[in-house]
């Protein structure tokens, strides 16, 4: 299993990552509010590698995601990281 954790404005996080049994997922999460923004997963919403790492370069500017760029690559191409 691998997490990723990189914060986000204010006190929002986004979490993503590799599990087993999850397949690819990510969330957003509100740390003050301890409520969950937004979630998704390959088992419970089909998401792809590839989904993921456009999320990621959408919501992310280029510097602040390459030491990800390993993990970018592999998802890509729908490989576990």
């Amino acid at each position: 299993m691998s997490r990723y954790t990189i914060r986000m404005e204010g006190t929002t996080t986004f979490n993503f990552g590799f599990d087993h049994a999850l397949g690819y997922f990510y969330d957003k999460f509100d740390e003050v509010e301890e409520v969950t923004l937004e979630e998704k997963s390959s088992m419970f919403n089909k998401l792809t590698g590839f989904e993921l790492s456009q999320v990621l370069e959408s919501t992310f500017p280029a510097d602040k995601l390459s030491r990800f760029a390993g993990c970018l690559s592999r998802m890509k191409l729908d490989l576990d990281f």
